[in-house]
């Protein structure tokens, strides 16, 4: 019986405990948001309804001059920055005046 008991713990541990790829930008600083973007492609945030949301459709900062296009900033809440930049992500072109 303990067995099992342990078997299901050790199953469902990955999907109960936080992981890297799932860190909450809201209790880091900017640079270890950035850090955790660079290196996992991804980080979560918040919404003010509670909310849990994957942030992941971007390029890294320190990847921003491969992107040919207009660009556009992914920004998270940190705890030094309500405006943080993680990445950048292609923008709407303009239509020359349009």
């Amino acid at each position: 019986m303990r067995l099992r008991v342990l078997i299901i713990v050790a199953a469902l541990a990955p999907l109960v405990l936080p992981s890297p790829a799932n860190a909450q930008s809201v209790g880091m600083s900017c640079s270890q948001a950035v850090a955790t973007y660079e290196r996992s492609g991804r980080i979560t945030v918040t919404t003010r309804s509670g909310t849990t949301l994957p942030i992941y459709d971007g390029v890294p900062v320190s990847k921003k001059s491969t992107l040919r296009c207009p660009q556009v900033a992914i920004q998270v809440q940190a705890t030094d920055n309500k405006r943080c930049v993680v990445a950048y992500k292609c923008g709407p072109r303009s239509h020359g005046g349009r």
